[in-house]
């Protein structure tokens, strides 16, 4: 027994030349997912993220070193080894590199910056590339860096073969164990600690969505009869598209946890309507009848053949912008990229596609991007901005600071039936999210309510979802659970100049609709007619004509039992 942990122990060990190029292999490895802590990949506080990361580099160097070493005696292999690191390594120091200059590794929406670059912008951006490196190299930062990892290399260079060995061995093995546990419960970005298998994927993703978009946009045609769009411009818009929240959760509408705090607590203005539901227990077929003429009862798929409301309102005069943090495209096949195209401005604050997990940002990050809409001087403007809201998983849609229900809130609801206290948690969860982006909702009205011009604000889901509601073992889409929070804000300044339209508003708000009809509601609140409007489909009309509601294609079961 002795001969052989002797044995293991000689194995270990490290010549001083290998005791560095571990350590330095261990920095190149920190270069390829340093941008991983900085994300919402891993479910942990950020000093833990960091040890994980660090342990990750020092197996992938102990990895590494252990294949050189092998394929010393076959120079093909050795010389195949030493291509293979270089390559690991120039990936790994790009990642770094635009990580640290511009917030962004290697990502789909590097890739996708890259593939859409044409010579002309090279030229221009290299100055500017130039610059930034510069004034990184010259920051004291950067010696400080260099100069502790330099002293490292100069230490493991003088340390017992036993010693450096061992030591590299003990935390390889540790981090294997530590690592492998706390990823597990991960759901996804698992792939963002390997640099190589995140490039090449980043590579053939952004392909295919590229080839996606295009098939989208040839879909796109132009506005029909536009020599009929006529419209007053009576105000400013903000529609705030939110994700998987159902109404039954907000506290507006009678929850027992205050979810919705913020919209609680506006005396005048806020019109709560409390019969809308969503078209579809998806995104996608919500939103391409949301940004369409289309009803519940077309079919989805077809919101080519449609009038787009972004191209209505821009021929109406309007500004137009949209700005998201869902993805562009991607594992949802999702078509608002084609049906937002003819926007004024566009920006996707987040990640492009779902895969480039360590770009998810909380919906805060729209924030920015609605002050520079809201100060914009370009007459009347609509806004749209969609939000991730409470898509699963629920817990990476806010941040700690608004954690603020846990289990015990949930238990303490009175409930028709037991609840485990897993499930009361994720519904916890689901609480958090929808208080964050009643937030969120609170800080885009401050520019509502300061607007010098008539602005009205509508927030509600595309869908709901069913987190426990009914029993202890569902949750998920359901087409039970479609109904939405539907709520409209008027500033002073429209209810001042509208004030019949906001009578209308205000008695429509206990009528049954579904948000698939919501354009022939925008062209009310802007004054806009269109060939395509429908007054029986616009629920602030007179003429509103109340029918049962489609969702996915099938009668609503709630209208069916009316």
């Amino acid at each position: 027994m002795t001969r052989l942990l002797h044995k293991i122990i000689a194995s270990c060990a490290f010549s001083p030349k290998w005791a560095v190029a571990w350590l330095a292999l261990v920095y190149v490895s920190l270069c390829g997912i340093c941008d991983v802590p900085g994300s919402t990949v891993l479910p942990y506080a950020l000093w833990f993220r960091w040890v994980l990361v660090v342990f990750a580099c020092c197996m992938k160097a102990s990895a590494i070193v252990l294949a050189l070493r092998l394929c010393r005696r076959c120079k093909a292999m050795y010389a195949a080894s030493i291509g293979a690191v270089a390559v690991y390594a120039m990936l790994s120091v790009i990642n770094g590199a635009t990580y640290g200059l511009y917030n962004m590794g290697i990502t789909i929406k590097l890739m996708t910056v890259l593939s859409q670059t044409n010579g002309d912008e090279v030229q221009e951006f290299m100055p500017l590339l130039i610059s930034n490196i510069a004034a990184v190299l010259s920051s004291p930062r950067t010696y400080a860096i260099a100069a502790i990892a330099g002293l490292s290399l100069a230490g493991a260079a003088k340390l017992s073969g036993r010693v450096s060995g061992i030591s590299a061995a003990v935390l390889s093995l540790t981090g294997l164990v530590v690592l492998a546990a706390a990823l597990y419960p991960v759901k996804s970005g698992r792939i963002n600690f390997s640099v190589i298998g995140r490039t090449f994927k980043c590579v053939c993703k952004t392909y295919n969505e590229r080839k996606q978009i295009e098939r989208y946009m040839s879909s796109v045609s132009p506005l029909p009869h536009p020599e009929s769009v006529r419209s007053r411009r009576l105000a400013d818009v903000y529609m705030i598209v939110g994700e998987s929240v159902s109404r039954a959760h907000l506290s507006i509408y009678g929850y027992p946890l205050a979810t919705s705090p913020a919209l609680g607590e506006i005396d005048e203005g806020l019109i709560v309507f409390d019969d809308a539901i969503g078209s579809s227990t998806t995104t996608a077929f919500n939103v391409s009848r949301i940004l369409t003429f289309l009803s519940d009862r077309d079919d989805a798929a077809a919101w080519g053949e449609s009038p787009m409301l972004f191209g209505l309102l821009k021929k109406a005069g309007y500004y137009t912008a949209w700005i998201s943090n869902q993805e562009r495209s991607g594992i949802w096949e999702n078509p608002t990229v084609a049906l937002v195209s003819d926007a004024d401005y566009i920006k996707y604050v987040g990640s492009l596609s779902s895969d480039d997990a360590t770009l998810m940002r909380y919906d805060e990050a729209v924030l920015p991007e609605v002050a520079q809409m809201a100060e914009l001087e370009a007459g009347p403007k609509f806004v749209g901005v969609h939000l991730m809201g409470s898509h699963s998983l629920y817990r990476k849609r806010y941040p700690d600071s608004y954690g603020i229900f846990n289990a015990d809130s949930v238990l303490g609801i009175k409930r028709d039936f037991a609840l485990s206290r897993p499930h009361a948690a994720t519904i916890a969860e689901y609480d958090n999210s929808i208080r964050y982006t009643d937030h969120i909702i609170a800080r885009i009205l401050n520019h509502v309510t300061s607007s010098p011009r008539p602005t009205v604000m509508i927030y509600f889901s595309d869908h709901g979802e069913n987190v426990y509601d009914d029993s202890d073992d569902f949750m998920g889409r359901d087409p039970k659970y479609v109904e939405v929070p539907f709520v409209i804000y008027a500033n002073s300044s429209f209810r001042e100049h509208n004030g019949e339209l906001y009578e209308r508003l205000v008695n429509a708000a206990s009528r049954p609709f579904s948000t698939a009809n919501i354009a022939h509601l925008i062209c009310t609140l802007t004054g806009t007619e269109y060939q395509y409007y429908n007054a029986e489909l616009d629920v602030a009309s007179p003429h509103y004509a109340p029918a049962p509601r489609y969702v996915d294609d099938a009668v609503w079961a709630s209208d069916r039992s009316r």
